[in-house]
Formats: C-alpha cells, structure tokens, sequence
C-alpha cells in the first residue's frame, strides 16, 4: 500500500505487510447487526478493541525450559558443574519468557500489552516513533516512555487479523514513520506500567 511505499526500505516491506489491513478485515468491524443479537454485538464490540494472544511464545518458552532443565540435570550428574549451570541460567531465562507473554491489545486511544509480570500500556496521541526488527517486533516510543509489542508471527486468536488492521490504521492516520532497527527484538518497556483491572 502506498504508505507503506513511503518508507523507502525493502527490508521492512515484508515486516510492514504483516500490520496492513485489506477489505477483509474491515468487513467484520462495519457490518450492521441487530442490537437483539447478543453474539453479534459482543462480536463487534470485541473487533473495536482486538486482542492476540501469545500462546506461541509461551509454548516456545514452556519448551525450551523443559529441554535446558533436562540439560542442566544430566550436566550436573555428569559432573559439570559450570555447564549445568549455564543450563539453569537459560532455563530461567526461558521461564521469564513465558511469565512475560500475554495478551496484545489494540484500540483507536491505547496499545496494551498484558502477562503475569504486569500490564503495560501507551496512548496512540503519545506516540512520535516506531521502531520495527527484521522479525516484525515492534517498540512504540512516546516521551521518556516505550512500549514493545512482540511480532505477529507470535500472535493467536480469532481476532489477530483485526488487530493487525487496527495498528496498520493507527500508523496510516498518524501518519507514523516505521524504522528499521536492529536492537527492537532485546528492548524492554519504560515508563508504561499501569495497574491491574482491581488492584488496589
């Protein structure tokens, strides 16, 4: 599409594709229903604030925990002690990687992203900056704040598509420049904490 164009770099085309929406996606958020069609309407409700779940990271993480654990046992038994525990170190780390996957939320004011390790969270009105890895992460940058949004690749759900429209929109009518970056992929929040739904 032509705003994707605009950024005048084929290595980020294939990355910026994965956000762009089509006809097939706007079809569902504008369809008229009958407010006596409970389904219907909590249907549309959702596709006005479409959230992915990260399953796929979880199970990646799940997984490599599961095998660097087995690792670290059987060096240790073996009676190498330091290569046990650079096992157990990964495996940590790949214990981190699933507390922190969650949920990817999306609407036309806040990008939200939700795990066990909190919630975090940035208004669109502040957002002057987008940075994009090779894989598709994404870190939306406001003032002395940073939000990273992990690939779609990773996303699950029946509303993916939807919220790949729904950022692929925020981008086109803020007109918002994606750059390419190579240090998006190891960037963490800042500043974008905010508290859980009933917490004191």
């Amino acid at each position: 599409s032509r705003w994707i164009r605009r950024f005048g770099s084929a290595a980020l085309a294939p990355v910026l594709l994965s956000y762009s929406s089509t006809p097939a996606h706007k079809a569902p958020l504008y369809k008229k229903v009958s407010p006596h069609d409970d389904y219907a309407c909590r249907n549309m409700k959702a596709l006005e604030r479409p959230t992915a779940n990260l399953i796929g990271v979880q199970v990646i993480g799940a997984l490599g925990m599961a095998i660097l654990s087995i690792a670290a046992v059987m060096s240790w038994r073996a009676g190498d002690g330091a290569v046990a525990l650079l096992f157990l170190a990964l495996a940590v780390l790949a214990f981190y990687l699933v507390l922190g996957s969650g949920q990817v939320a999306a609407d036309s004011s806040v990008v939200t992203v939700s795990s066990v390790l909190g919630h975090y969270q940035l208004a669109w009105q502040d957002v002057h900056k987008v940075e994009a890895s090779a894989h598709g992460t994404l870190v939306l940058h406001g003032q002395d704040a940073r939000l990273v949004v992990p690939p779609p690749l990773f996303w699950s759900g029946p509303h993916k598509q939807a919220l790949r429209a729904q950022l692929a929109t925020q981008f086109r009518e803020r007109s918002l420049i994606v750059q390419r970056s190579w240090t998006a992929d190891f960037t963490t929040h800042k500043n974008v904490r905010i508290k859980r739904a009933g917490s004191g």
